[in-house]
């Protein structure tokens, strides 16, 4: 097997896409936008995130298929081609393990939570029942 090595820079084929790209001014206000509304993911309980971590899931998953198309397309890539797996490895798959992970570490939260809810009823239990029994002593 020979491999050959080129001199330069890199080439990449260009996008062959209908999405215009944004410009600097519209990603400002895209992440601005995000800036204005990050308490409200704060305040919002961990039930509801849970639930809409499950809704993104599945919407990704749905249209997983359609953006390993457009990066293969884009990249000249045929579709049974070999490479097409790394499209899934490099862009979809990572999306989808980091918000099942951040859905996963919210079901975590939400059981300790409950534990520690628990905990501490039991203990107001106990310290209340501890006081009961001393004030019956005292008659």
């Amino acid at each position: 097997m020979t491999t050959v090595a080129r001199q330069g820079a890199p080439q990449f084929p260009p996008v062959a896409g209908s999405i215009a790209p944004f410009t600097r001014d519209e990603m400002d206000a895209v992440v601005d936008s995000l800036q204005a509304h990050k308490d409200e993911w704060v305040a919002l309980p961990v039930q509801k995130r849970i639930a809409l971590l499950d809704r993104l899931m599945a919407d990704f998953a749905e249209i997983a298929p359609r953006w390993v198309a457009a990066s293969t397309r884009a990249k000249g890539i045929a579709g049974d081609s070999p490479l097409v797996g790394e499209e899934w490895a490099s862009g979809t798959w990572p999306v989808l393990k980091n918000l099942r992970q951040l859905r996963q570490a919210l079901v975590r939260m939400a059981r300790s939570a409950r534990r520690s809810s628990r905990k501490r009823s039991m203990t107001a239990s106990s310290s209340r029942a501890s006081r009961q029994r001393c004030e019956w002593n005292q008659e």
